[in-house]
């Protein structure tokens, strides 16, 4: 969603982004104590995840999870930051805690997918985007995923049936066609 965000609205709202970080911090110099509002503290990894900087966020987050209220939301932001550190396990642990209170998230269950493929836990990825699949069945990046996942557990046939399925749906999806021609080149 950020980054749909992001890019809907340009460099301006990078800027925007920017700026708002910069005031954030710059009243907590002069204030201390809003360092331990967790209001504040939410707003400033928000505005480290719009501006690229994980690290920060996943600081941020950490000391914003402690209030009992907004701990899912927390975990949810930590796992997006952990998971643009290329920290899949921290990214899962957090992303399967979100999912527990907030089960139909298939964005959530889509980083799942992404995280486990990634650790090359093909079989979890390939769990995950079903599960996504059953509530989005037109989700692209989901059976880009899947298919990749079974290609990697040698299963080519269904392999190949999911990316031309994306196909179907979608005849521009160049990630599909690009993997059937990897797989033909293979062959």
């Amino acid at each position: 969603y950020l980054a749909q965000e992001r890019e809907s609205r340009g460099k301006s709202y990078s800027r925007q982004a920017v700026r708002s970080l910069h005031h954030l911090l710059e009243a907590i110099r002069y204030n201390p104590f809003l360092g331990k509002n967790h209001n504040f503290l939410r707003d400033i990894g928000l505005c480290c995840i719009l501006n690229e900087r994980f690290k920060e966020a996943e600081r941020y987050f950490s000391r914003f999870k402690t209030q009992q209220k907004d701990h899912a939301d927390a975990r949810y932001y930590m796992g997006l930051a952990t998971f643009k550190l290329k920290k899949y396990n921290n990214a899962i642990q957090h992303f399967r805690w979100f999912i527990k209170e907030n089960p139909d998230r298939d964005d959530v269950l889509l980083k799942l997918a992404e995280s486990f493929y990634a650790l090359e836990d093909y079989a979890k990825a390939k769990q995950y985007s079903l599960e996504v699949l059953q509530i989005h069945p037109n989700d692209l990046f989901a059976r880009l995923i899947l298919g990749k996942s079974l290609l990697a557990q040698g299963e080519t046939r269904e392999a190949l049936r999911i990316f031309h399925e994306s196909l179907v749906r979608d005849p521009g999806h160049l990630e599909s066609f690009s993997e059937i021609v990897r797989i033909r080149r293979e062959e």
